[in-house]
């Protein structure tokens, strides 16, 4: 027997994938997009990112940036508008995508050399970065994770699930909602967070909470000092803490 999902249902379901930063596109109409720059004389590439996933992944040798992507919209007519492009100013490398009408996403994959900076301004969708120098996510809605970073991590985000790993720089995370998890970092972990649970582990520096307004903090393995400035509700579990530990 086929399952007929009614009217109010599809609604019910289309507004708990948004709430997860998922976001809900009539993908009847699909396309590749493709651009490919030179990397020569360039050290950053900054990504604007609309509704779509996002992956980044850095590649030991290759001398060019690749992004690839699948358009979707519900009309051939809107699909031919949903474009991606990229730009070049001076050391700096532009990846954009451009969606002008609502019914429409755009998925990105892009390859870049690992030696390469990087920096994202996306509304929502998943994002994923790995294998690069360092990393700047300013994000609306939809997890993020960021692995084997060479240099410091900063993430700016509305809500989503947050994991970081394998950072040999120091992570900066300022977080609405959403489970931040972070670890195997070479140096400090500073969290501002408003709602549900952190946890911290394997780190070489300090971990410091400046705000929590609510959920559990707990840190394990910390080489430096577990600092927590203010904290609205939750518990806070510390366990093998090599420096100074301190909570309201």
């Amino acid at each position: 027997m086929r399952a007929v999902l009614g009217p109010a249902l599809v609604a019910a379901l289309a507004g708990v994938l948004a709430a997860c930063g998922l976001d809900v596109v009539d993908c009847s109409r699909k396309a590749p997009r493709e651009v490919v720059v030179s990397a020569e004389g360039a050290s950053v590439v900054r990504v604007v990112a609309g509704a779509g996933s996002l992956r980044i992944e850095g590649e030991q040798d290759t001398d060019q940036i690749v992004a690839t992507g699948t358009a979707c919209a519900s009309r051939a007519g809107d699909l031919e508008r949903v474009e991606l492009v990229a730009e070049r100013w001076d050391g700096e490398i532009l990846v954009e995508s451009r969606i002008p009408v609502n019914n429409a996403s755009l998925d990105i994959l892009i390859r870049l050399p690992r030696s390469f900076n990087v920096i994202v301004d996306d509304s929502s969708g998943l994002i994923e970065v790995e294998n690069v120098a360092s990393v700047r996510i300013d994000d609306g809605s939809g997890s993020i994770s960021v692995k084997r970073v060479a240099g410091p991590v900063t993430i700016d985000d509305e809500s989503g699930d947050i994991t970081v790993s394998v950072v040999f720089g120091s992570v900066f995370v300022k977080d609405g909602s959403g489970r931040i998890t972070v670890s195997d970092v070479a140096g400090d972990v500073i969290v501002e967070d408003g709602s549900d649970d952190i946890m911290v582990f394997d780190v070489e520096g300090n971990f410091i909470v400046r705000r929590d307004g609510s959920g559990d903090i707990s840190a394990s393995d910390i080489f430096g000092d577990f600092i927590v400035e203010r904290d609205g509700s939750g518990s806070v579990t510390a366990e093998n803490i090599g420096g100074r530990f301190s909570a309201p």
